[in-house]
C-alpha cells in the first residue's frame, strides 16, 4: 500500500516513519515545506528515512492509495 501523509510535524513523522516499515512507499507533505526557514530539518528527516516529499498536496494524492492527515486542529 501507498501511503501518504499530510502534515510533517511532529505527529506525522511518526506515522510516516513508523508506517515505512509495513507500506511499499510513504509520501509526505507540510505547508511548511513551501517556506525556505521551516524546511530545512523537515527535508532533511524525510529524506533519512525514504519517506517521499511531494511538492503539493494534489502530487500526494496523486501517488497514495490511503492519506492520513496529522495537522493541528486549527487547520
Amino acid at each position: 500500500m501507498k501511503i501518504g501523509v499530510v502534515g510533517y510535524g511532529e505527529v506525522g513523522k511518526i506515522f510516516a516513519v513508523g508506517l515505512k516499515q509495513t507500506a511499499e512507499s510513504v509520501c509526505c507533505w507540510d505547508i511548511r515545506f513551501e517556506s525556505v526557514t521551516d524546511s530545512e530539518l523537515q527535508l532533511m528527516h524525510a529524506g533519512q528515512h525514504q519517506v517521499k516529499v511531494c511538492a503539493s498536496v494534489a502530487e500526494l494524492c496523486a501517488q497514495s492509495d490511503l492519506i492520513i492527515s496529522v495537522v493541528t486542529a486549527s487547520n
